[in-house]
């Protein structure tokens, strides 16, 4: 938080450090956190002035830290405030910040704030352009921050399509394991050697009372083969 002010962002201010009992004592900052502001959309009669101003004091306070080499580590909304009286951006929780001069990092802590506006704050509509547009008047390192956020947002769509496709295999793969350790070498895990009798005939339309030992290992290597199905569909 030292850094951080020193660079020109707003902080509580450390009054003591005790290392015998190891405890920090931070200024009491008094006012909302930009969360329960963002929250009070529509009941509270926030209006897209006072976004913008917010949005545009987060965007400057993130450049300013990054272009002194100071990751934060944990934008969310939650770790910002509004002082009371000067409506000024006060930023806290530094737990997770690093020193970093890598593009990467500081689009990853862009990426982070991009994600908690997107999952608590959709309301807000274009307040994250709203930041980056200041961000980018901020930061003289903008462009490369930037170009690799836009990077990693398209791989994020990417692989967000394809757990959607391989999130249920994932549950078959380690169900695999488990009927490996059950039946051994009996299972013949080929591709495509789902049983046709367990997709014809469900065993669970018996109660399962009714079934032995027996019944019971052809379910589970029947139900193997189709885990196998689904491995080898990951390995595509």
């Amino acid at each position: 938080m030292t850094k951080a002010r020193r660079l020109g962002v707003l902080t509580p201010v450390l009054y003591a450090v005790d290392p015998v009992i190891h405890t920090l004592t931070f200024e009491y900052v008094e006012g909302p956190s930009v969360k329960d502001v963002f929250l009070g959309i529509g009941s509270t009669g926030v209006f897209q002035e006072r976004l913008t101003d917010i949005a545009t004091q987060i965007g400057d306070a993130i450049g300013k830290l990054h272009d002194g080499g100071l990751v934060h580590g944990d934008l969310t909304t939650s770790n910002m405030l509004i002082r009371n009286g000067t409506n000024k951006l006060v930023l806290i929780d530094f737990g997770l910040s690093f020193t970093s001069t890598l593009p990467e990092d500081k689009a990853v802590d862009l990426y982070v704030l991009e994600r908690a506006l997107i999952s608590m704050h959709s309301s807000c509509g274009n307040v994250m352009d709203l930041i980056l547009a200041a961000y980018k008047k901020s930061s003289k390192q903008w462009s490369s921050t930037l170009n690799k956020l836009a990077q990693g947002t398209a791989v994020s769509v990417v692989l967000s399509l394809a757990l959607k496709f391989t999130a249920s295999y994932v549950c078959t793969t380690l169900i695999s394991f488990i009927v490996f350790l059950l039946v051994g070498d009996e299972l013949q895990c080929d591709k495509g050697a789902a049983s046709e009798q367990w997709l014809d005939e469900p065993p669970f339309e018996k109660s399962v009372k009714d079934f032995d030992l027996m019944q019971w290992k052809k379910v589970v290597k029947d139900l193997g083969s189709l885990c196998c199905d689904g491995f080898c569909i990951l390995q595509l």
